[in-house]
């Protein structure tokens, strides 16, 4: 492997070079010759790591969600951890400092304690659940949300898009499952419609005062955005009203 030749590249360059890029080679740095920052990075481009370059690595679509959450001042999500979920787990711990998990032990729970706090705050309740059997334990409480009037969004993982209608392990159709009680009720099939639909959910709940639902499968979530920006973007007027969405 071409080896550079410089100054010998100290302690702090290093650590900083392993930290931005997870590559053997560069592991080895230390104490070694090098050309220093730029000169790895180039020639880790020539080498086609994609994930090797000099820009910050795009968010990934679990990121972005969690991220609009916090701008659309959501300070709790209520939810279990589970599999297919982690990646949305592990977004909302990056901005723990922003927003909170509160974990509970049943799925229901979650439901509840989402509910109660829209009902008693009026900012828009969280709830997050696993596929299968976890999204269908929010239903009870996601139901007294939309009798009650009061704006909840229920984030939902499922299997891997590639192991759909396969009957794996739990796999239920989770969209048919939450049309009756969501005012808006979609998949997240790619990173491109991360922005417009979880910008849609938020503005069904709270304009509509009731349910909306995401459900997200776990490889759309570890997804890394397209977009450097969502130029243009959604343009929140032009949303359908959520009250009109069950006419």
């Amino acid at each position: 492997m071409k080896r550079f030749h410089s100054k010998v590249l100290n302690t702090d360059l290093a650590g900083h070079l392993r930290t931005r890029f997870p590559h053997p080679f560069v592991r080895s740095f230390e104490g070694t010759s090098s050309v220093g920052i730029k000169g790895a990075v180039k020639y880790f481009q020539h080498l086609g790591n994609g994930y090797l370059n000099e820009n910050t690595p795009k968010d990934t679509v679990a990121e972005i969600l969690v991220k609009k959450l916090i701008s659309s001042n959501v300070k709790f999500v209520f939810g279990i951890i589970g599999d297919v979920i982690h990646p949305i787990i592990e977004a909302v711990r990056k901005h723990e400092d922003k927003i909170e998990l509160i974990s509970v032990r049943h799925e229901e729970s979650a439901a509840f304690m989402a509910c109660g706090y829209a009902k008693y705050t009026g900012r828009l309740g969280v709830c997050l659940a696993t596929s299968g059997p976890g999204t269908m334990h929010l239903l009870n409480e996601l139901y007294d949300a939309n009798k009650d009037h009061v704006p909840v969004l229920a984030i939902t993982g499922g299997q891997s898009s590639h192991l759909g209608v396969t009957d794996y392990t739990q796999e239920i159709n989770v969209i048919s499952l939450m049309e009756d009680v969501s005012l808006y009720n979609h998949q997240i099939n790619g990173s491109s419609q991360v922005d417009t639909v979880v910008d849609r959910a938020i503005k069904a709940a709270t304009d509509g005062a009731g349910v909306a639902h995401l459900n997200i499968p776990r490889d759309i979530q570890q997804e890394h955005s397209t977009l450097e920006k969502h130029r243009g973007g959604l343009h929140l007027s032009t949303v359908t009203p959520a009250s009109a969405m069950r006419k």
